[in-house]
């Protein structure tokens, strides 16, 4: 399994980041919500050059870290069975869920609850 991260518009002022993850021929897009300056973002190591000018690059790079993480243990949760793209994002968000319960954050529809 190969997890990077990339720009997904090198030529904005800040870029969105997505991760694109290759798994036993599989190729999935997912948008993971972070966000860098362009200039500051190395193509090579998949994340944020930490520099003085730019403090929030150690930063970005723990969250990129904890999705790597995150979106790992996803796939590995089916086993044996290859993912399509939409159970991935399933069960990314699942876990997001759950661990937002656990630390007692803010959920979806929690008025419903």
């Amino acid at each position: 399994m190969k997890i990077g991260f990339y720009l997904d518009n090198a030529k904005k002022d800040i870029s969105a980041l997505r991760a694109i993850v290759r798994h036993k021929g599989q190729r999935y897009t997912i948008s993971i919500g972070e966000s860098v300056v362009p200039k500051y973002w190395n193509d090579k190591n998949y994340r944020c050059r930490t520099v003085r000018d730019y403090p929030e690059a150690s930063h970005i790079n723990i969250r990129l870290d904890d999705w790597a993480d995150l979106i790992e243990n996803a796939i590995n949760a089916f086993g044996l069975i290859v993912p399509t793209p939409k159970m991935l994002r399933e069960k990314i968000d699942e876990t997001i869920r759950n661990r937002n319960i656990e630390a007692g954050g803010i959920i979806e529809n929690e008025a419903e609850q």
